[in-house]
């Protein structure tokens, strides 16, 4: 009897729950949970799940940040971006460019395996090799949604500078392609280029970067840059511009480049970085030698970095503990320092406040995004969540995604 009466009154218990707490965190404790998740739903297309009918988005395995907007390639291949539309750069409808959207799928593509943004324009990398990209690709030439390029089957690669794409392919040569003015696609001239064009005398690739309007690639003992230099982001001992690649003096076992707006960093295999280039929170008219670097020198007080990347005015790393630090131009909120930081810059790296333990790193134009191991986004600096609006000088997760 006390067996019949107890299954009684938790069926009660359990019938009251679901009418009335059935869009509240009563069953499944989503504050424990890797996203912020509302109201039980599936959206049409999606392959996400759910648990205890609360939405559980799947976690997204690739990152991409932009000038002001970001993409994530997430389950079953597809991509979703986030952030400001100008120029069609999420890949929805233009008549929606001005708006900020929030993470939505980019439609027609469900086997991508890498994706890379620009200033205005996407591009994702298929698992077939073949690449497609969308959004304002250049002066003049717009595309609402993903356009396959012709000419690239086996990219195993993508990056995007400011109006300029590259590929590595599967041989180990490069293709770049869009505006060439400052020589940054590598070819010997400045001709833009709609159609990918093999840049000059580069084998053996292992991985490549676009900065702003400069690129670089990084072979077995080499790394190259080639583009502009009117800050010393070559890394070749002057401010010449190069339309061709030409080595870094680098004494060192580089592993990982990242190319930003006006310098360039890499990581060795002992976890050090060295950057070159503008120096952001050294400046100095009377000496132009402590405001640029014209040959690479090392960031002293990091150690044990897994991940670099470049930004605008700005860098950031990610070492073996998950431990994300900035330094650089702070005017956004994109060294993540909290909001008494705005209007300052910082030559040394400082730790991201609220941040977890975390296993991906990207840096845009003025904002920087990071997946934590736990599964959520966070983004931070001015992401295109508040149009016009203040920027986000700690993280904040990206919901939906």
């Amino acid at each position: 009897m006390r067996d019949y009466a107890g299954c009684v009154i938790r069926r009660l218990l359990l019938a009251t729950w679901l009418l009335l707490g059935c869009g509240s965190r009563t069953a499944l404790d989503v504050s424990s949970q890797p996203f912020d998740a509302g109201p039980a739903r599936v959206d049409a297309g999606r392959r996400d799940r759910v648990d205890g009918g609360v939405f559980v988005p799947s976690p997204p395995t690739r990152l991409a940040a932009g000038t002001y907007h970001t993409c994530a390639v997430v389950s079953g291949g597809r991509v979703r971006c986030w952030g400001h539309n100008d120029g069609g750069q999420l890949g929805v409808p233009l008549d929606d460019r001005h708006e900020p959207l929030d993470p939505t799928d980019v439609p027609g593509i469900d086997d991508a395996v890498e994706v890379a943004a620009g200033r205005e324009s996407s591009c994702a990398r298929h698992a077939s090799g073949e690449v497609s990209c969308w959004g304002r690709l250049g002066p003049g030439v717009e595309v609402s949604g993903p356009t396959r390029v012709r000419g690239i089957t086996t990219a195993v690669e993508l990056t995007s500078g400011s109006a300029h794409r590259c590929a590595r392919l599967r041989d180990a040569t490069v293709v770049c392609w869009g505006l060439n003015e400052r020589g940054q696609l590598g070819d010997g001239t400045t001709t833009r280029r709609d159609v990918p064009a093999p840049v000059a005398s580069l084998a053996g690739v292992e991985e490549i970067s676009a900065g702003w309007d400069h690129s670089c690639a990084r072979t077995t003992d080499t790394v190259y840059c080639w583009g502009h230099n009117g800050e010393g982001q070559l890394g070749v001992g002057s401010f010449a511009p190069h339309h061709t690649p030409m080595p870094v003096s680098l004494a060192v076992d580089v592993v990982e480049i990242a190319a930003g707006w006006s310098h360039t960093c890499a990581r060795t295999g002992e976890g050090e970085v060295y950057c070159w280039g503008r120096r952001w929170g050294v400046e100095s008219e009377s000496r132009p030698d402590e405001v640029h670097r014209l040959l690479p020198e090392r960031v002293a007080s990091l150690a044990r970095v897994v991940e670099v990347d470049a930004g605008g005015a700005h860098t950031c790393t990610r070492d073996a503990e998950g431990v994300v630090a900035c330094w650089g131009r702070d005017d956004y909120g994109q060294l993540g320092t909290g909001a008494g930081s705005l209007d300052t810059t910082r030559p040394e790296p400082r730790p991201v406040s609220a941040l977890g333990r975390t296993e991906e790193l990207v840096a845009g134009w003025v904002h920087n995004c990071a997946r934590e191991r736990s599964g959520r986004v966070l983004c931070w600096g001015s992401w295109g969540r508040h149009r016009g609006g203040p920027s986000d000088a700690t993280p904040r997760v990206v919901a939906g995604l």
